[in-house]
Order: C-alpha cells, then sequence, then structure tokens
C-alpha cells in the first residue's frame, strides 16, 4: 500500500447521466493536491479493482437520482 489517494468520478453523460462524479473529480484535480490521482472514464466496473490497487484511499463520486 502506498501514500496515494486516488479519486474516481464515475458517471457519463453520453449515456444519459449527470456526471456529477466526473465533474467533481475534475474539479478536485484543479487544485493539484499533492498525492491524489483523479480517474474519470471508467467505462467496466471492474477496472476499479484495477485503479484503487494498492492506493491508501480510494474515494468514489458518484450520484444517483430517484424518484
Amino acid at each position: 500500500m502506498t501514500g496515494r489517494v486516488v479519486v474516481i468520478g464515475l458517471g457519463n453523460r453520453y449515456r444519459r447521466d449527470d456526471a456529477l462524479g466526473v465533474t467533481a473529480a475534475r474539479a478536485l484535480g484543479d487544485l493539484a493536491l499533492p498525492g491524489v490521482e483523479i480517474v474519470t472514464g471508467i467505462v467496466d466496473p471492474l477496472t476499479l479493482l484495477d485503479v484503487w490497487s494498492g492506493a491508501r484511499l480510494a474515494v468514489i463520486i458518484d450520484a444517483a437520482v430517484t424518484i
């Protein structure tokens, strides 16, 4: 396990999604926080395992709307 932190933004506005997770992750990326890796564009959920493997902390940002 390393000291890195991974922030994963989920969502895809091209799939009729609000892409809130992607937008929030990119905003955090704009802060250029040391040791924080921003990841967006996850298509296959199993990719999440590779992305957060070895990280000290993984933060996943997503949103859902219920009616």
